[in-house]
């Protein structure tokens, strides 16, 4: 065999790329199976949005793995501050597949995203009193223009088990 003998890969049709810092940066701390469902997840995403909505079935099996496995590594990508996961609802209210936003790897835009995560989770802190004694009274209390409701939609059935509604707190 020729020594200057090569290989060579075309990129050609279907491909795709991850960001070096996932492995680089991130690599020791997610583990194998974190990089590979980060990578899944990359694969189904849009290249200008990051955003992508695959079904934790979908992703169990492309990645051959136990669908808890999947939930689990979904989460520390999120913990991580690597991705954001927000629920998805219909018209009916029942729940469809996640979407999932694939967020910028640097170091800066993690701490950046994580300051702003936390003060979320303060916020709502402060809201959840105002919530608890609501659902006392057994209303619904969410709103889209609710300010303690930003972000997720948050529905309760009232004690009469009627249908669900919503109704604003403020």
């Amino acid at each position: 065999m020729a020594r200057n003998a090569r290989t060579v890969i075309r990129l050609t049709g279907n491909f795709f790329g991850i960001p070096n810092q996932i492995i680089d940066t991130h690599g020791r701390s997610l583990g194998v199976i974190g990089v590979g469902v980060y990578t899944a997840l990359a694969r189904y995403a849009d290249r200008k949005t990051g955003e992508c909505w695959p079904a934790i079935a979908k992703l169990e099996h492309v990645l051959g793995m136990a669908r808890s496995t999947v939930k689990v590594y979904l989460h520390k990508l999120e913990a991580a501050g690597l991705i954001a996961i927000e629920e998805r609802w219909d018209e009916a209210g029942d729940r469809t597949s996640n979407l999932y936003i694939l967020l910028d790897p640097s170091p800066a835009a993690i701490a950046r995203h994580l300051a702003a995560r936390a003060a979320e989770e303060a916020r709502a802190q402060e809201c959840a009193g105002s919530v608890a004694s609501f659902r006392l009274r057994r209303f619904v209390v969410w709103s889209p223009s609710n300010p303690c409701c930003k972000g997720g939609a948050r529905r309760w059935r009232s004690a009469s088990k009627g249908p669900i509604s919503h109704q604003t707190l403020f």
